[in-house]
């Protein structure tokens, strides 16, 4: 059976070796089968780009950190997000954290406003959209999403620089199915697992990922559960939660996702303003803000005390940072890791 154009074209020379066991429903095994089936939802998961317009999001995002002299207890660091998206150019985004010396964190952007901004707390940093300063940009908050996207609404990395690509034809064995996928180096293996649907959509319920060395190392591993159908995802289906786990299986850090819905453009506008420095905000309501840094051109100002006017550097470890671990889900992570294997190993 030839593969499509666009995955012979981009993707050439990785591997899958696909089998399916149990029962096919009749819309998995018609026409070109449960192989077609997967090379449809490869290609569908490769093009999409981000999120939709318009959308609505609330999530909790929680990485475990370890306690204790001996790494002996593991608690987990949630942090509650809601973002408002209508396009890359208007969104507002707030996050609830627990356990950290700023609470809340804000950012808005409003290009047709000429006004992108970051709050944490009572400070407050403006900056023009067109050219945001290092350090100061409020899209670092957001520009994982897009990415982190189609993991979430199809459980496959069809899209990363490894360039994993499907091969082989599948076949029936049992309840379920499983997939290996190569990357186009054949350095790392990526093995999926997961459901048949009634109408013959195909759930990745888990992966894992190892080097295809002698030793055959595991590099991680990630779950993805609680399927739901979404109108607004590509796939039609969302995974209500994932979870990434290190090579040894601790898990890492798990992503909820509580509600998705629309955000037609008008609210978003009304949202995505620059906070008062005293008054109502339409999210946290009174705000007081106590420290102004506006980069603007011709504005360069600083109001309160400036030297709380900047973020403070724990927030380059936060949500920006901890969405970047989720960024493909593992797919740059193996990367990593297989680059550090090889140095170890003494490999140039």
């Amino acid at each position: 059976m030839a593969w499509p154009e666009r995955i012979r074209r981009t993707i050439a020379g990785g591997t899958i070796a696909m089998g399916v066991v149990g029962p096919i429903p009749p819309a998995a095994a018609a026409g070109d089968g449960l192989t077609a089936q997967f090379e449809r939802q490869w290609e569908e998961a490769a093009a999409i780009e981000g999120l939709p317009q318009g959308i609505y999001l609330e999530l909790t995002f929680e990485t475990m950190q370890v306690i204790g002299d001996r790494g002996q207890t593991e608690t987990p660091l949630p942090r509650r997000v809601r973002l408002w998206k209508w396009d890359a150019d208007l969104w507002r985004l707030s996050e609830d954290r627990q356990s950290e010396p700023i609470r809340e964190v804000d950012a808005g952007w409003s290009g047709g406003d000429n006004a992108a901004w970051r709050m944490a707390g009572s400070q407050l940093s403006i900056v023009d959209p067109d050219r945001p300063e290092e350090g100061h940009n409020p899209a670092a908050l957001i520009h994982h999403f897009d990415p982190m996207w189609p993991m979430w609404t199809t459980g496959l990395a069809a899209s990363t620089p490894l360039e994993y690509a499907p091969y082989r034809a599948a076949q029936a064995r049992g309840e379920g199915w499983s997939a290996q996928t190569r990357s186009k180096d054949g350095a790392i293996e990526l093995v999926y697992w997961g459901d048949v649907t009634s109408d013959g959509r195909l759930l990745v319920r888990e992966w894992k990922a190892r080097t295809l060395n002698s030793d055959e190392t595991p590099i991680g591993s990630c779950t993805l559960g609680a399927w739901r159908r979404e109108p607004r995802s590509p796939s039609g289906w969302i995974a209500g939660v994932v979870e990434r786990f290190d090579g040894t299986g601790r898990l890492i850090d798990r992503v909820t996702i509580h509600s998705i819905g629309a955000a037609d453009r008008e609210h978003v506008e009304s949202l995505a303003d620059v906070p008062p420095i005293d008054g109502e905000d339409p999210i946290r309501g009174e705000v007081t803000v106590s420290s102004v840094y506006d980069l603007r051109p011709g504005r360069r100002s600083v109001s309160g005390d400036a030297s709380l006017a900047l973020l403070p550097e724990s927030d380059k470890t936060g949500l920006s940072i901890r969405i970047a671990g989720w960024l493909l889900l593992g797919a740059l992570v193996m990367g990593f890791f297989y680059v550090r294997l090889r140095k170890s190993q003494g490999d140039p």
